[in-house]
């Protein structure tokens, strides 16, 4: 159990530290009045005027970071995959049936979450979409082999 506590520790730090970096270089697009119009979605759903830089919502900087500086918001979700990997290790051999189940709605979610990419024009934009992309086939397609896995074990018992 202390491999597991440790590798969500390690995972948890890089995730604090590539959250903390993404959120300082996002925040630049205070100075970058011409990309509040592009870049700050969250900002204009939320009926905010922006008029000095200041009004910008914050997870609007993560998102010009993904655009312009992907490097920390990429290390962010891989970090992110490797907790919820953990995660379904340990759901998994406490109880398959649940961890099945939970491994093929995380591919899901990640399925969706990667159509909000799909027509970026930026580079960060395109990796996010195809990060996702691959972790949501690649989740899909484990929980699919530990089904049927699961499936003839329980054939060859009867």
């Amino acid at each position: 159990m202390f491999k597991y506590i440790l590798q969500f520790l390690i995972g948890g730090v890089v995730l604090l530290f590539s959250t903390l970096a993404a959120w300082y270089e996002g925040s630049a697009i205070i100075e970058k009045s011409l990309e509040w119009n592009y870049s700050t979605p969250f900002t204009h759903f939320l009926g905010i005027e922006i008029t000095t830089g200041k009004e910008i919502v914050v997870i609007d900087y993560f998102v010009y970071a993904l655009k312009f500086q992907p490097f920390f918001p990429m290390l962010m979700l891989l970090s992110l995959f490797y907790i919820i990997g953990i995660t379904l290790v340990l759901v998994g051999k406490k109880n398959i049936h649940f961890g099945m189940k939970l491994a093929f709605l995380c591919g899901i979610v990640f399925l969706c979450t990667s159509t909000l990419f799909y027509k970026s024009t930026t580079d960060g934009g395109r990796i996010f979409f195809y990060l996702l992309l691959t972790s949501s086939i690649l989740t899909t397609l484990i929980s699919g082999f530990l089904y049927t896995q699961q499936r003839y074990k329980e054939q060859i018992v009867e």
